[in-house]
């Protein structure tokens, strides 16, 4: 195992590759049903970077990072893109404006607690990103954090890391929630 690490140690094209087989493998084993898909990546990319033996751990630099990051986004608008312009019919408008209603609450609230709990600006933007799921904002956080203060620039990734993967199962549990009351109640508005 030891020389496996130091392998991926001094190829980070490798590592990054190695990343993505794994994740994609990862996510396409059901469990009743339910699957990570792409978010295994995701998942085993955040398992990887916990990943340390002695004084060294595994890292993939900025570049590569970016390039993953891109791959990763690429894929969830493919796999989202249609339904993104189908949301737009019948009630779409309303449901859009309700979710923009939360975001704006839940960015407030993030900013209160974050700021309550004297947490980094990058923390705070990066536990807000990680709760949603929403990995582009991600993106243009570290952008700005590297602009701002470069020393704090991985805040905003452990945020992120710390809050996906309750994110991940608040959206699970909120959509078993509503199938539910929608099979129960007939067809919500």
């Amino acid at each position: 195992m030891r020389a496996f690490y130091n392998l991926l140690l001094m190829s980070q094209p490798l590592l990054l590759f190695v990343i993505i087989g794994i994740g994609y493998v990862v996510g396409k084993i059901k469990i009743k049903g339910f699957s990570l898909g792409i978010a295994g990546v995701l998942f085993t990319g955040l398992l990887f970077g916990m990943w340390r033996e002695g004084e060294q751990n595994l890292k993939i630099a900025q570049q590569l990072s970016e390039v993953g990051l891109i791959l990763f986004v690429y894929v969830i608008g493919l796999s989202s893109g249609p339904g993104f312009f189908n949301s737009f019919r019948k009630s779409g408008f309303r449901f859009n404006l309700a979710v923009l209603i939360s975001l704006s609450c839940s960015a407030g609230l993030a900013l209160i607690l974050g700021t309550w709990l004297h947490l980094s600006v990058g923390l705070i933007a990066g536990a807000f990103c990680g709760a949603l799921t929403n990995t582009p904002a991600l993106a243009a956080a570290t952008e700005l954090i590297q602009k701002i203060q470069p020393a704090l620039v991985s805040d905003p990734t452990v945020g992120y890391s710390m809050t996906y993967p309750f994110g991940v199962i608040g959206a699970l549990i909120t959509f078993q929630l509503f199938a539910y009351f929608n099979f129960l109640y007939g067809s919500l508005p």
